[in-house]
């Protein structure tokens, strides 16, 4: 009778122990994935990623819904060209809402740069058609010597060949790096993955 009792109290509370078990061990893994973890998917294999997103978002907005694709195609291909060049890259300026894109030529007012040298804003001087809102643009500024090297980089015919088939144009240099330097401004370089008017790798801001 008392060996029945043990089996009963033994088979009894150590189903409950092996229940209990069973349902908080599922709950375990979800709790330790890394939220970055996949972060690196969408890049192509063997490409670093130098310029990451969380870099272009610290010097934009967040992308609207209808332009996030162009934010992840933007994000990889400007890594591909960094890896391409190996030339360090800073971002400076991204994606911009409109608000955002008001606030920057109020600023270049108040500073009396172009486009207002007379340093009164005028909203119809502000240049709507940037790809910037589109977030297909970055700036890359940082220090001199490595916008200077890029600049070097760009302006290279065989380097130039290799942007235009693979889709990359650019700011002229000698106006974003050259008259900026000369004006005691710091240099930039304006990257964009759709081209502008002209189709040319390098063209006028």
């Amino acid at each position: 009778m008392i060996e029945f009792l043990k089996a009963l109290f033994s088979s009894i509370f150590g189903n409950k122990s092996q229940s209990a078990t069973t349902v908080t061990i599922p709950l375990e893994p979800k709790l330790n994935i890394p939220k970055e973890e996949n972060k690196n998917m969408a890049l192509p294999e063997g490409i670093k990623d130098l310029v990451t997103k969380q870099e272009l978002l610290a010097v934009g907005d967040v992308p609207a819904p209808e332009h996030e694709a162009n934010f992840e195609e933007y994000h990889t291909k400007i890594n591909i060209f960094r890896n391409k060049t190996g030339i360090p890259m800073e971002p400076s300026s991204y994606y911009r809402s409109r608000e955002r894109q008001i606030r920057i030529y109020k600023d270049l007012a108040a500073r009396k740069l172009h486009p207002y040298p007379d340093g009164v804003f005028d909203e119809s001087k502000i240049a709507w058609g940037s790809v910037h809102l589109l977030a297909l643009a970055g700036d890359y500024g940082g220090k001199q010597a490595n916008v200077i090297a890029l600049k070097n980089w760009i302006l290279v015919p065989e380097n130039q060949a290799w942007c235009k088939e693979n889709g990359y144009y650019f700011e002229d240099p000698a106006v974003t790096v050259d008259d900026a330097i000369a004006k005691g401004q710091n240099p930039w370089i304006h990257a964009q993955i759709r081209p502008p008017k002209s189709g040319n790798v390098v063209f006028k801001p």
